[in-house]
């Protein structure tokens, strides 16, 4: 999955949970998010968060199907 397409499922707001998790401030994630940085700790964080959005997504969807 490219940068674009993982910024593309991160809602508003999350860069700052992003950079909490992560350790670092809110403008290394936008930079490693528009493609700027090669932070590992920022990916790693990035994946992390979109991977539970995921679960939480999907645990959401089979309670309402």
């Amino acid at each position: 999955m490219t940068r674009k397409e993982l910024k593309s499922k991160i809602p508003h707001g999350y860069a700052k949970i992003i950079a909490e998790k992560a350790g670092v401030n809110r403008i290394t994630v936008s930079n490693w998010l528009n493609d700027k940085s090669d932070n590992p700790l920022v990916e790693l964080a990035v994946l992390e968060i979109v991977a539970d959005l995921s679960e939480k997504k999907n645990s959401l969807l089979k309670r309402i199907g």
